[in-house]
């Protein structure tokens, strides 16, 4: 399956050549009419895109002066400033250099990394450094950490070894994710957890209950407000859909879909961390929302065609529904 954001970026670049219709840019690209009017419009809504008729045609052009400079190194490509970068860098390196020497037989890896950086920045009020909730819970905004070009900030250095000790027993990274998820008391990231969990090994009559269990208890822990209507369509599709499969074949049967399934829920739940990324650091005061939501609404309207793609594939291994020939409901389907 292509990438999404090939396609858009694709798209984007064949606009900043000249003005050109749909089907023009669906020519150059090599991608289907629909894929790129999707493409297009989505642009369009965010301002991105502009357009206008002559003869009778629909041209797009791209509009510079409001077009998203993406950052190759942070959550969404969000901009950050040289202060917030230096001091995110500056406390990582710190970060490694104690680890290193503490504990020399034991790699420290990324997501211990994020959720050490996170627990100094949260502890000890550490200004400048934006985080906020993604994919595995809490991490720093800039999220690829190359700190060979700044200095260690040394200010911190007790913190960072008390926080350290705290970490230093924990076995594994998903032993650091569960404990991440019950310290912050998140619901919803530890359901997702669970579920990830079931549909990692082989399918049992046991575990087939237990992810319907943690399916009900998933959909009811995400947030549902105006802002995530679109979202909640998906969730609730996804569900509709397992239950169908579960209810409909054995666990051989199953066993057989279950990496289908396993995809269609981590493009899903990549979904659902993108808006509880944009909530937390709206709800942190890092960014105005006029500007966290222009790239939070790029990246959902480039995922929602993914996630209903692969909702598709579940639905086409979903036995029909039968609907007697006298029930009035027949006449809807």
């Amino acid at each position: 399956m292509a990438k999404r954001s090939d396609i858009y970026n694709n798209v984007v670049q064949e606009l900043r050549k000249t003005p050109s219709t749909i089907l023009q840019v669906s020519k150059a690209v090599n991608t289907n009419w629909e894929t790129v009017k999707y493409a297009i419009e989505t642009l369009e809504k965010i301002k991105l895109v502009t357009s206008y008729e002559e003869n009778g045609k629909t041209y797009y052009t791209l509009n510079e002066a409001e077009f998203l400079q993406l950052q190759n190194d942070t959550l969404l490509g969000l901009p950050i400033t040289d202060d917030q970068r230096k001091a995110t860098l500056s406390l990582a390196k710190r970060i490694q250099e104690k680890w290193k020497k503490l504990y020399p037989e034991r790699q420290l890896n990324k997501t211990f990394m994020q959720k050490i950086l996170v627990k100094l920045v949260q502890r000890y009020k550490i200004k400048e450094i934006p985080y906020g909730w993604y994919l595995f819970g809490q991490c720093a905004v800039l999220y690829s950490i190359d700190t060979e070009s700044v200095p260690a900030n040394t200010k911190y250095d007790k913190e960072i070894e008390e926080v350290l000790k705290e970490h230093k027993d924990i076995p594994t990274t998903k032993d650091l994710l569960q404990r991440h998820y019950l310290e912050e008391g998140n619901e919803l990231y530890l359901t997702r957890f669970k579920i990830n969990e079931l549909l990692s090994y082989k399918l049992t009559k046991e575990s087939l209950d237990l992810l319907k269990r943690n399916l009900k208890q998933f959909i009811f822990s995400f947030l549902k407000n105006e802002n995530t209507v679109r979202i909640i369509e998906e969730v609730n599709g996804f569900y509709s859909l397992c239950l169908r499969l579960i209810n409909s074949h054995n666990e051989n049967e199953l066993e057989d879909i279950r990496n289908m399934i396993y995809d269609a829920f981590s493009n899903l739940w990549e979904l659902m961390a993108t808006y509880n990324l944009y909530e937390s650091l709206k709800r942190g005061g890092w960014y105005e929302d006029s500007v966290l939501r222009r790239y939070y609404l790029l990246r959902v309207e480039i995922l929602i065609p993914t996630v209903e793609e692969y909702l598709t594939i579940l639905q086409d291994h979903c036995p029909p529904i039968n609907v007697p020939a006298d029930e009035p409901l027949r006449k809807l389907l």
